[in-house]
């Protein structure tokens, strides 16, 4: 009776499904010795056997201060880097064959300062890391930026960031994974063999230039920024103040890259995106404006540094544009 009274229900002992995946590991903290430390761990394991076998006690302490010691290091690394969460993952872009920032905002739950922390991007090869000595401050978020070395051109998921730490004794090493839901723009390489032209003729290179010359449409006030180019100075001689003069957006001139228009087949499609972020990069340094025309979208005409990573972006994630 007794047994059969306190006898557990069978839903009680039925066993939970365990999770797959990392989804179980996300905010556990894993350690295992640094090189320095297994030389370190195996230093203070030969002092305790020598000392016992030549019966002293001195090599004795000398030996369990080190276990001492080891102990407390990886108890202090773990915590170093426990209770750290990556908060947010700022905008990511970068170039093909190059390499690429990444700066992830890490926030702190802990009432101590964590020290020398840094992270990796699983799947994604790290070039240099930086501010990894940077602390960070009890319940603040603090920046963390490396750079990784970029793979081809399209949208990359960083689904998986790896928090880890060596500090404060260099002897072990923890770490722990943490959730991301950020991608990674890149960009096609800039390089191409045609050259860069502003003349009418430039048709068979890529590039096409409205016709007409600039027609004058009204003055305004100066403003900071302004071309002095454009500064009326027989307006300013006169003393009536410093205009600038205005000219009608239609009849200025604009670069327009034609995807359809460069030479070549779909075999050479990377070669034309190439060359049009080439194309992309020279409009930017030169502040000209320009209308990129890829087959199922056009952009401008427009300029400036923003304008240019929207266009690279288009020119990035160019097939899937195209298959959809």
């Amino acid at each position: 009776m007794f047994w059969r009274k306190f006898k557990p229900s069978s839903t009680a002992t039925t066993p939970r499904p365990r999770q797959r995946g990392f989804r179980h590991r996300y905010g556990r903290v894993y350690i295992i010795p640094t090189k320095f430390g297994g030389l370190f761990i195996g230093g203070s394991i030969l002092m305790l056997l020598i000392g016992a076998a030549y019966q002293n006690n001195l090599v004795n302490l000398l030996g369990f201060f080190m276990l001492a010691l080891m102990f407390t290091a990886m108890i202090s690394t773990h915590n170093n880097i426990n209770n750290l969460v990556l908060k947010n993952v700022e905008a990511v872009h970068g170039f093909a064959d190059s390499t690429f920032a990444v700066a992830a905002i890490v926030f702190n739950h802990d009432n101590s300062v964590k020290l020398n922390c840094e992270f990796t991007i699983r799947s994604f090869k790290k070039e240099a890391q930086y501010d990894a000595r940077r602390p960070i401050s009890p319940q603040t978020d603090s920046r963390l930026l490396a750079s990784f070395h970029a793979p081809g051109r399209g949208l990359h998921e960083l689904s998986l960031f790896v928090l880890s730490t060596t500090a404060p004794f260099g002897l072990f090493k923890a770490w722990q994974y943490q959730p991301s839901h950020a991608y990674a723009v890149i960009y096609p390489v800039r390089s191409g063999q045609l050259a860069w032209r502003k003349a009418a003729d430039s048709i068979g290179d890529g590039l096409k230039r409205t016709a007409g010359a600039e027609e004058f449409s009204e003055h305004r006030a100066y403003r900071d920024g302004d071309s002095l180019k454009r500064i009326d100075w027989r307006i300013y001689a006169k003393g009536r103040g410093l205009l600038t003069k205005q000219y009608d957006e239609a009849a200025q001139t604009t670069l327009c890259f034609d995807f359809s228009s460069l030479p070549g087949n779909e075999a050479t499609t990377e070669v034309k995106l190439q060359q049009l972020s080439q194309w992309v990069d020279i409009a930017s340094k030169k502040n000209e404006t320009f209308t990129l025309k890829l087959p199922h979208r056009t952009l401008g005409p427009n300029r400036g540094v923003s304008f240019a990573h929207q266009a690279w972006s288009e020119l990035a994630q160019f097939k899937s544009e195209e298959r959809s």
